[in-house]
């Protein structure tokens, strides 16, 4: 499948999930979960440095999307979107299990019950491919910030921050 389809089937499946716009990534997690019926956590952890910045743990009973608590915010959300991709897109992808980094991030799951582990990786597959799209159709409907909000801004930035702030509007 090239990209152009890819990005067709991604962009279909953001419609069917009727967003509203801005959108939280955790507001799209609890949607995906109750589309597929089982349950989406979200679990924040520092990663050793050899692993991905990212990974989705799948069990027969839920998904566990993981990411690198070092992260900041903006590339947390769009490694959540990704290994989201992977939950709408890949959702029978056999097991590529570390049972030691399993126990590591989720010690509740018996890593006998993990269907699948795949990590945030090798781009040139398809499957990456498909969740690198489908998280960045996203990320750009995706705000920690709504208008009205208190935020920082470095002394004397208010003007040029509002002025950009009205342009991206």
């Amino acid at each position: 499948m090239g990209l152009a389809e890819i990005r067709r089937r991604c962009a279909g499946q953001i419609e069917a999930l009727d967003l509203p716009d801005p959108v939280s990534v955790e507001t799209i997690c609890e949607l995906v979960a109750a589309l597929r019926g089982r349950p989406i956590h979200i679990l924040r952890h520092e990663l050793p440095s050899d692993s991905p910045c990212g990974l989705r743990i799948a069990t027969s009973n839920a998904d566990y999307l993981v990411v690198k608590n070092s992260a900041v915010p903006a590339h947390q959300d769009l490694i959540l979107l990704h290994e989201l991709g992977h939950v709408l897109f890949d959702p029978d992808v056999g097991p590529t299990l570390d049972e030691d980094l399993v126990k590591a991030l989720v010690p509740q799951v018996d890593p006998a019950t993990v269907t699948s582990m795949l990590g945030r990786g090798r781009y040139a597959l398809e499957s990456e491919q498909a969740a690198e799209v489908f998280a960045t159709l996203l990320l750009g409907r995706t705000s920690r910030w709504t208008p009205g909000t208190p935020r920082i801004v470095a002394p004397g930035a208010d003007d040029i921050v509002g002025r950009i702030e009205r342009a991206l509007e």
